[in-house]
């Protein structure tokens, strides 16, 4: 029922905006790598926040998809703006010279070939992300892809937040490598694999108890998938989530050579997707990443880290980081058969039980499976350190 004029008005307001941040906001990185980020932070969040509630206000009274798109673009080409001139105040001295970068590239040739390897990293690791839901399409229904991305949307907000408080971090594990103090390097490894273990558990936990009841509440019973895709989803979720810190440190040790490991990964995913999805449907699609990122991922990506850059045995890797997973689960299963049962988040009949039962679970198990890693596991007294020392120095 949309008109043509929609469409196509909505498809080039989005490609401006994604334009716009390889034309005129590709600076941002160095904010990234400078560990600057909280520079446009709070202008970046504080200018969604208004975009939100200006699209919300407006189209709550007109119901017309032009002011939402309009807005949408109008907020976009303020970013632009508010970032470049943000960045001319933070590097005053920063001149985009083409005829200088060329000259650059000819003094630092190892910058084309590390580019050129980023590029195979990141063009397959596309490939590996954008299939899933045109493949989803040809083994079910454009309903269930829009079911699907109800459930991505939603879990990809909770990402967010986790991913927000360590967004400096990559940074830092550059500066960290290039001290070359291996005792260190390894310390700040293993805390903030610790907290990455603790946010994806803690992200997991909420979404199996809360998001099917979310659904419901939200747009009605009739939108909620079979329980079997949603662990899997989580799963895939939770791979995703602690990979982080794995590819950070690759990154930060220049660690791009294995470009066939993303080639072999898109492959993998597309080619067992196909094929399981031609026997399980949508469960069959997911099965296909979640083979493919396990493969890759959760086996190569560790070995490939602890053998070239940490000259360690990957056993040590898998060691600790199975303690991660014996006391989640342990104070999961302990909450299951405890506390769940008590508050029955499968059972809430209005947004104020949902937002209840999560205060009573949530919290809960994110304090009692951080005091569990605190005591039993590496990585997170010394994480906790740091945050109180930086804390308290405030």
């Amino acid at each position: 029922t949309l008109s043509l004029s929609i469409i196509y008005f909505a498809f080039y307001s989005y490609l401006i905006s994604s334009l716009l941040s390889y034309f005129n906001n590709y600076k941002q990185v160095l904010l990234g790598a400078d560990q600057r980020n909280y520079v446009i932070t709070a202008y970046y969040q504080t200018s969604l926040i208004v975009k939100n509630l200006i699209q919300l206000a407006l189209c709550y009274y007109t119901y017309n998809y032009y002011v939402w798109i309009s807005i949408e673009l109008s907020f976009s080409i303020f970013y632009c703006f508010l970032l470049n001139w943000k960045i001319r105040q933070t590097y005053p001295w920063l001149d985009a010279d083409l005829k200088l970068g060329k000259k650059l590239f000819k003094k630092y040739p190892e910058i084309v070939v590390k580019t050129k390897q980023v590029f195979v990293q990141r063009l397959a690791a596309t490939i590996l992300t954008q299939t899933t839901t045109p493949l989803i399409y040809a083994y079910s229904t454009l309903q269930m892809v829009a079911y699907y991305g109800n459930y991505i949307m939603l879990i990809e907000k909770g990402a967010q937040i986790i991913n927000m408080t360590m967004s400096g971090a990559n940074a830092g594990i550059g500066n960290l490598i290039a001290e070359g103090k291996k005792e260190r390097i390894l310390s700040v490894f293993w805390e903030l694999r610790a907290f990455r273990y603790w946010g994806a558990f803690v992200l997991v936990f909420t979404f199996y108890y809360f998001i099917e009841p979310f659904i419901s509440l939200w747009l009605g019973a009739d939108y909620v998938l079979d329980r079997a895709i949603l662990i899997i989803i989580l799963i895939n979720v939770f791979i995703g989530q602690t990979r982080i810190v794995v590819v950070g440190f690759l990154n930060g040790y220049g660690l791009f050579k294995d470009t066939w490991s993303p080639i072999v990964e898109a492959a993998l995913n597309i080619g067992s997707a196909i094929l399981l999805g031609s026997y399980f449907g949508m469960l069959g699609v997911l099965l296909g990443t979640t083979i493919s990122l396990t493969l890759i991922i959760c086996v190569w990506k560790p070995y490939f880290l602890f053998h070239e850059a940490f000259n360690l045995p990957v056993s040590e890797y898998w060691f600790k980081s199975s303690i991660y997973f014996i006391l989640s689960f342990g104070v999961w299963l302990g909450m299951h058969f405890l506390l769940i049962p008590v508050v029955n988040p499968s059972g809430v009949i209005s947004f104020t039980d949902f937002f209840v039962a999560i205060i009573c679970l949530v919290p809960v198990y994110a304090v009692l499976t951080w005091f569990a890693y605190y005591f039993f596991a590496v990585g997170m007294k010394d994480f906790t350190k740091r945050i109180l020392k930086l804390f308290f120095k405030k």
